[in-house]
């Protein structure tokens, strides 16, 4: 199994997050071999990272629409309004996971219909 986290380092908010969220993740003992880091925002990544069926992807950005990866989707839920585009709720809607900051974004997913199950 491989925890491959999707997203890149840099100095905004997202990749700020990205890397802390990386750099615990490995801190945590028997964790740190498992994690693979996939440059979200570089084309070769999304080619040379092979996923496999019990491996764990975590997305903090959107993965451009031919990319198909294989294991368990967990996506973070990443807004600042109440009501959300269409297009939003479909990227969240295929993930096994949406993990949101807090209850008022959990709400507010719910409102929309997104299943809490």
């Amino acid at each position: 199994m491989q925890i491959h986290l999707w997203g890149q380092r840099n100095i905004l908010g997202g990749g700020i997050h990205y890397s802390a969220f990386s750099d615990a993740l490995r801190g945590v003992s028997g964790f740190g071999a498992l994690v693979n880091e996939v440059d979200a925002y570089n084309p070769a990544g999304f080619t040379t990272n092979p996923t496999a069926k019990g491996d764990v992807n975590i997305f903090f950005v959107s993965p451009p629409e031919h990319v198909a990866v294989r294991g368990a989707i967990v996506k973070w839920g990443i807004f600042e309004a109440d009501r959300l585009e269409e297009a939003y709720l479909e990227y969240l809607s295929d993930s096994n996971l949406v993990w949101v900051p807090s209850d008022w974004a959990k709400n507010v997913l719910l409102a929309h219909g997104l299943n809490s199950a």
